[in-house]
């Protein structure tokens, strides 16, 4: 359980996510989606600079009980991992709720996978002992309001929420 743990943990840094929304980006650009096909990379970087600045801020140490919270260099609060999750897969199922108007169960589908997966990966950090609950949840309302935060400023108002279509 440990290295899977592990595994899905090592996939959410930072690198491994910006490699994957520039390739999801480079398909959306190629379909004539140009705000989208930016939007995921930019997004994350964003987010990860929110949350470097927050870390900075609050300089919470991490978990004492965790061997491998001590092989990490990096403050506890807010949990980036929580954070590029919440970003990623949301921004994901957004994709998805754009993507699939007419067909709401594919809908339903996708946006229970991207929050079954940024889930999983909030799960990981605390079983693993490198952050605590108060700091995956922290992650994850970073999260939820920097993509509110783009959302309000690149979607006009007949857009929002559910309307999307830029």
């Amino acid at each position: 359980l440990i290295g899977a743990l592990l595994a899905l943990s090592a996939l959410h840094t930072l690198p491994p996510l910006m490699a994957a929304s520039v390739a999801i980006g480079g398909l959306l650009w190629r379909r004539g989606e140009r705000v989208w096909s930016w939007l995921l990379p930019v997004a994350l970087l964003g987010g990860a600079c929110l949350n470097m600045a927050l870390k900075e801020a609050f300089q919470r140490q991490r978990p004492a009980f965790s061997g491998l919270a001590a092989e990490l260099h990096s403050y506890s609060f807010p949990s980036g991992h929580a954070a590029h999750a919440t970003v990623f897969y949301g921004l994901l199922a957004l994709l998805a709720w754009q993507g699939l108007r007419h067909r709401p169960g594919w809908r339903g589908l996708a946006t229970g996978a991207a929050l079954l997966m940024a889930a999983l990966v909030m799960a990981a950090r605390v079983l693993l002992g490198v952050h605590y609950l108060a700091d995956v949840l922290a992650g994850l309302l970073v999260g939820i309001a920097w993509l509110g935060v783009l959302l309000a400023i690149l979607l006009p108002a007949p857009m929002r929420p559910f309307g999307l279509k830029r």
